[in-house]
């Protein structure tokens, strides 16, 4: 599918959404009284300062001029601030000190907004009715899928809408499809008959906007800011929709197989289309638009045998799943300088680095011993607990070490035992004075030198706590070494153009730490 645009501009400007982690604050003893301060103020549009009446502050409503009056525990970390078609906000209250009863604040809420247009024939200019209009968050951390249908008119508007980047996946039918080719069609001189796929209904396809097919671009989307947002006339282009044979093999003789269809570019891996077979059968995948897929094949569950292939909709028929059967990975856990010797009881994890696949967590057989079942071909990360405190230094295979310290590829047979040298982990703490408890509001990033996006997110924060005068961040499981911790007044990096933009800025308070083994390093920034 094709899309013209020529009466529109839209100023693009990247968003990141993430989610800040919070302190657990148990409850108190039904003994005692809970000691409490009287909390006051008012609450404002962000943009326009104006007064927001009905806004639910901690339970208490505002009044016609936006003012509220609430009770609230002491050393309450925050309380929550909602209105009407406007964003929620927790309000931080880690700046209060413990002895102050009562307290002023004044509380800002973004008001939600909405994005419309209308849907044309590029060639013949008229509204093209029915169609499916899906706003997508552009973040990998969050993705709010709101959607609408056009109206006879064309035109469509999705709201309320929180103020991010968004794109627009615009879909018209017919639905992509999953079908079984029989066994029997594929025998003899009818089987090259039977695997070519009929020609492509037409159709408007499906679109990720702004953007020219199904992926969702890597390029900025379009931002949604304090004001409604009107994108004009957004053209569509009628197109051949594409259809594809395959094969499946090597499956167990009358076993069923689960075919899976899902979007290649879409973090959520929604699932299209999903149908199963009888092994020996082919499949036909019909009204593909334009874009990339993931085409799965699983048989058995749990999964016996398992693959995973991306494939696009111009692929040449048929396409060949190979399935791959299991293995069985023994593994043996060994803390460095005491070979043979491991903790009693201690567990480690498999993550896919395919988000499709999907394992059990390693079993343990014996001390220091686990077994686990994986895919060959599929690539694994090896993980330690919260709060361990051991990391993985190296992993062996056949005494060889391999190139990743905490990875490793998983390939029939050669892989069939590794062993997992554990060394003494160190913990961090950064305290920030002066950073907000406010969720999204800030994080710390602690990085080794010349860590890359993918070293940041294996190394995720592990909890964070407000306290009396700002936040306390801590990093555990960490090897030891020279990290540098960076204060970011903002949401955690999701992508790797934010992580680099904060990385690069010289204006986040940064310092350097020294993590020992088996010991606790703290430090301290001012958040500006």
């Amino acid at each position: 599918m094709l899309v013209k645009t020529p009466f529109i501009f839209v100023a693009m400007v990247p968003v990141t959404i993430a989610v800040a982690l919070q302190a657990q604050i148990g409850p108190p003893s039904a003994l005692d009284p809970v000691p409490t301060m009287t909390v006051r103020g008012v609450v404002l549009d962000k943009d326009t300062r104006a007064p927001i009446a009905g806004a639910n502050v901690g339970g208490a409503f505002s009044d016609a001029g936006g003012n509220f009056e609430v009770q609230v525990g002491v050393g309450n970390p925050s309380i929550m601030a909602r209105a009407s078609l406007y964003e929620p906000q927790q309000v931080g209250l880690s700046k209060i000190h413990p002895e102050q009863k009562d307290v002023y604040i004044e509380v800002s809420l973004r008001k939600m907004q909405s994005l419309r247009g209308v849907i044309l024939d590029d060639t013949s200019r008229k509204p093209i009715k029915g169609i499916t209009v899906e706003a997508l968050a552009n973040s990998g951390a969050l993705q709010i899928q709101v959607s609408v249908v056009t109206g006879p008119d064309g035109s469509f508007e999705i709201k309320p809408l929180p103020q991010a980047e968004y794109f627009l996946r615009i879909s018209a039918g017919p639905a992509p499809v999953i079908a079984e080719i029989p066994a029997k069609a594929l025998e003899g001189d009818g089987r090259d008959k039977a695997l070519e796929p009929p020609e492509g209904a037409s159709s408007y396809g499906t679109i990720v906007w702004p953007g020219s097919n199904a992926d969702i671009p890597s390029t900025p989307g379009i931002k949604l800011g304090s004001t409604p947002l009107d994108l004009g006339e957004i053209r569509l282009v009628r197109t051949k929709l594409a259809n594809l044979s395959g094969l499946v093999a090597p499956c167990e003789d009358g076993a069923s197989v689960q075919i899976i269809l899902s979007r290649a570019s879409d973090p959520s891996h929604a699932m299209l289309a999903t149908k199963d077979i009888t092994c020996g059968a082919g499949i036909q995948v019909s009204n593909l638009p334009d874009g990339t897929f993931n085409l799965a094949a699983v048989q058995g569950f749990p999964q016996r045998r398992w693959v995973s292939q991306t494939i696009d909709s111009h692929a040449r028929s048929p396409v060949r799943l190979t399935l791959s059967a299991f293995t069985t990975l023994q593994i043996s856990l060994e803390v460095d300088g005491a070979k043979g010797q491991a903790p009693s009881g201690f567990r480690i994890s498999l993550v896919p680095e395919n988000p499709a696949v999907k394992i059990d967590a390693p079993s343990i057989t014996a001390a220091g011993a686990l077994e686990a079942t994986v895919y060959p071909g599929e690539r694994y990360r090896i993980s330690t607990p919260p709060f361990s405190q051991y990391y993985v230094k190296q992993i062996f295979s056949d005494g060889a070490p391999l190139p990743e310290p905490d990875e490793f590829t998983a390939s029939l047979g050669s892989l069939s035992h590794l062993t997992v040298v554990l060394d003494r982990a160190g913990t961090a703490e950064v305290h920030v004075r002066g950073a907000s408890a406010v969720p999204n509001s800030s994080t710390v990033m602690l990085l080794k030198e010349g860590a890359t996006f993918a070293d940041y997110k294996k190394n995720p924060l592990t909890m964070a706590h407000p306290d009396s005068d700002g936040v306390t961040f801590m990093f555990s499981g960490l090897a030891p070494g020279k990290y540098k911790a960076i204060y970011v007044a903002g949401p955690a990096p999701d992508t790797e153009a934010a992580f680099q933009d904060a990385l690069n800025d010289s204006s986040h308070p940064a310092s350097e730490v020294t993590v020992e083994a088996g010991e606790t390093a703290k430090v301290s920034l001012d958040a500006p």
